[in-house]
């Protein structure tokens, strides 16, 4: 500061004369101080010596003579101050523009309003507590900025340029994402430990409101590392569900740390698929015809029984049994007994003149197989289905065991030969026919799949601390309707008896045609589906969340049951509570 002195030279003329010159006086200094040692500043700003400065100069609070200027002159208002009232040079006390960060001025360090900063991360928090003192609640070099209107992916992700997306957002390795509150739309996955924060305005100071950032798709966290994940002020609302039996979950957290929490959010899970009909029973073979018989050189030989038919996942159906045939000596062989084929004619004894062979005995049929009467137990009543690597299946229904084959055919009885007396041969009797293999069993149609589960959160592995959280599940998936039953395999035709020889004596007897194998049993129309549950919270793994009071639920309308042999059932909900599988 500049000092300058300014000499007063008083000349007092009276008439004529040249009065005495009377001592100097001096200004005062800016700071109102005298540089003169021993001079008294003024109420007139004028400096001067001890004896001059009477009691009608002093303005300060005493009469002292040596009073500085700490009084209520008027010099204490004055632009140049000591910085301990409101001038423009103040040494950072108060609020002028260039203090030292102390308050609020622009100018200011960062420590503003008084902050002092404190150990550790600043995490964004409903509080809005600024712990790192960078004007900011949160940690600026740790934080990307998300703005669906005013932010390009190509952004530095600055609070003055922000990137547009959250599923970009995701990618880019910083620990806090904070969110405006424009929505956004489309799946997101979280594969690193992160923080996302909703509920800020965009552009500014990003000032924190109490509306949730919404995000239309579905949210999946699942850290590489299995660290932190903080949901903070969000609302998600998935999708419907479209694929058949497919559940719709707004959040999937997967192997998160169990320091990871869920604040003030809003999980809504959308309407699940309706599940996919059962399959229509596939068609079966027939049973296969039997073996013709002969009439050979020494007598008639029986045809073979058919061979079984090939019945899929019910296996083979029994053979045919063989015709019965004659002997060289005539004699016709034995059919089989009375329950699976005809009996075969002796032969025929003639004492000369014409005489023909007796035909061989009729075949026995076979009979038709059992129906479909036995399949796996359902899962109790009021099951909600399962998390399977990561995803919830619904339950899964047994389908009937597919119907029995039917009973082979009889071989038909040979025919009867021709002999004189002397126990000649005259003629042969012609040997059965086979008998015809069984046809198979039919199938039953599949069981109709469970509708899709409509879940506001899954965890899996998982143990966050939830608070303040509306978990709200919206329509379950319908039901599918059990396949329709196939039909059964006819039996195989028996084979065609061969005719006996023709002597000038008479004929013998023909073998008689093999039986036709029995029809298989009928099968099953599967069993409905049943509908998809409502859950507000899943747990798979060795999920154990920590919730209070503060986290609701809205249930939302279970599934219909599918139509079937028998019904399904309409899908659940948790018995108590809003939780499956949780401890």
């Amino acid at each position: 500061m500049i000092r300058s002195s300014w000499l007063v030279v008083v000349l007092v003329l009276a008439g004529c004369n040249l009065a005495q010159l009377p001592e100097a006086v001096f200004r005062c200094e800016v700071d109102g101080r005298c540089a003169q040692p021993g001079y008294v500043c003024g109420g007139d700003r004028v400096c001067r010596p001890p004896r001059d400065a009477g009691a009608a100069d002093d303005a300060g609070v005493d009469a002292g003579e040596e009073d500085a200027g700490f009084d209520a002159g008027e010099i204490d208002a004055g632009p140049e101050d000591g910085g301990f009232d409101a001038g423009p040079e103040d040494a950072g006390f108060d609020a002028g523009p260039e203090d030292a960060g102390v308050d609020a001025g622009p100018e200011d360090a960062g420590f503003d309003a008084g902050c002092m900063p404190t150990a550790g991360i600043d995490e964004p928090d409903l509080t809005g507590l600024d712990t790192d003192c960078d004007g900011f609640d949160g940690d600026l070099t740790r934080a990307v900025f998300v703005d669906q209107s005013s932010g390009l992916d190509t952004n530095a992700g600055t609070q003055a340029a922000p990137v547009q997306t959250l599923s970009y957002a995701a990618t880019l390795g910083k620990e806090q994402i904070i969110l405006s509150t424009d929505p956004q739309t489309g799946d997101v996955t979280l594969a690193e430990a992160v923080g996302v924060y909703g509920g800020y305005t965009a552009g500014g100071a990003w000032a924190r409101t109490s509306t949730k950032s919404l995000l239309n798709g579905r949210l999946i966290a699942n850290p590489s590392d299995a660290g932190r994940v903080v949901l903070e002020r969000l609302e998600v609302q998935a999708p419907a569900e479209t694929v058949p039996g497919t559940a719709s979950v707004a959040v999937t957290l997967r192997n998160v740390a169990n320091t990871s929490r869920i604040t003030s959010c809003r999980f809504a899970g959308g309407a699940g698929a309706n599940g996919a009909d059962g399959m229509a029973a596939a068609s079966v073979n027939n049973g296969n015809t039997g073996g013709a018989g002969f009439t050979g050189a020494l007598g008639g030989d029986g045809g073979v029984g058919a061979s079984g038919a090939s019945c899929g996942d019910a296996g083979t159906s029994p053979a045919g049994f063989a015709g019965g045939g004659s002997l060289g000596t005539g004699v016709g062989l034995a059919g089989l007994d009375a329950t699976q084929g005809g009996s075969g004619s002796a032969a025929t004894i003639v004492d000369g003149g014409a005489f023909d062979g007796i035909d061989g005995g009729a075949a026995v049929a076979g009979l038709a197989g059992a129906s479909s009467n036995t399949r796996p137990a359902d899962p109790p009543a009021g099951s909600l289905g399962s998390i399977v690597s990561a995803q919830w299946e619904g339950v899964s229904l047994g389908t009937w065991t597919p119907a029995q084959s039917g009973l082979p055919g009889g071989g038909g009885g040979a025919g009867g030969g021709l002999i004189d007396l002397g126990s000649v041969l005259l003629a042969r009797g012609g040997g059965a026919g086979g008998g015809g293999s069984g046809g198979c069993g039919a199938r039953s149609g599949t069981a109709g799949q469970t509708g899709g589960a409509s879940i506001a959160l899954v965890l899996v592995d998982s143990s966050p601390t939830l608070n303040d959280v509306q978990l709200i599940s919206t329509m379950a998936g319908r039901g599918g309707n059990g396949g329709t039953a196939g039909s059964p395999g006819t039996g195989g035709p028996g084979g065609a008896g061969s005719v006996g020889q023709t002597i000038a004596t008479g004929v013998a007897g023909s073998g008689h045609r093999g039986a036709a194998g029995g029809a298989g049993g009928a099968g099953r129309q599967g069993p409905g589906g049943w509908g998809g549950p409502v859950v507000g919270l899943f747990c798979g793994g060795t999920s154990a969340p920590v919730t209070d009071a503060s986290t609701t639920w809205s249930a939302g309308t279970p599934g219909l049951a599918g139509n079937g042999d028998p019904n399904g059932q309409a899908g659940g909900q948790p018995s108590s509570g809003y939780g499956a599988n949780c401890p």
